[in-house]
């Protein structure tokens, strides 16, 4: 006869609750800043409550460890419900690198909410080193993202160079008839800017 498998006791039940609460948070503070970030273009600012999650991260993953072994000491039989949890713990490592480095990379990104409140239609996004068209599908509010480009004038002494400079200017085209298109600047925008624009102030500053 086989013996039926122990119940979930309540240190077994803190040990995955240590390796998972990190995990879990982590991952919600990312992408709760990704997603805003992406679709309404809202800086949120996550960088203490990431700090704090690492830390406690570490901490946690210790606690665990200690807690594991305590659970070996006690059911020597059942070491396979350990496994799980020694796999989170080390899976979240490499995950809390994949998050750093893409939110590095996204945060030299410009991100911007374009409000099409006209009665034109947008043809084309443009700058130096970049076009973005087919905007029909996009609807009248949508987010565009992209690295701005900034240019340095290296003749100015070293002490100045990183206060003089010029970043590609963005420009829209609008279409109000076939063949009639107007082309309008955009602002300036710099690297981790989460701007929300409406089109009919752009065209009436022009």
């Amino acid at each position: 006869m086989t013996q039926p498998q122990s119940k979930m006791t309540p240190l077994l039940k803190i040990i995955y609750l240590c390796s998972l609460v990190p995990l879990l948070t982590g991952s919600a503070t990312f992408f709760y800043w990704f997603y805003k970030r992406t679709y309404f273009a809202d800086n949120v600012d996550i960088e203490s409550l990431a700090l704090f999650t690492i830390l406690g991260f570490l901490l946690l993953a210790l606690v665990t460890i200690i807690l594991c072994i305590v659970y070996l000491v006690k059911n020597r039989t059942d070491w396979k419900k350990i496994i799980i949890p020694i796999v989170i713990i080390g899976l979240t490592f490499p995950l809390i690198d994949l998050y750093r480095t893409l939110h590095s990379s996204l945060s030299d990104k410009a991100f911007v909410r374009i409000i099409n409140d006209t009665d034109r239609q947008i043809n084309r996004i443009w700058s130096d080193n970049f076009e973005m068209t087919y905007f029909d599908n996009k609807g009248n509010d949508f987010v565009i993202s992209f690295y701005p480009v900034y240019t340095y004038d290296w003749t100015l002494q070293p002490s100045s160079v990183m206060i003089n400079y010029k970043i590609n200017k963005l420009h829209i085209d609008l279409e109000q008839k076939p063949d009639n298109i107007a082309t309008y600047n955009l602002p300036d925008f710099s690297k981790g800017d989460c701007e929300t624009i409406n089109l009919t102030e752009i065209i009436n500053t022009k």
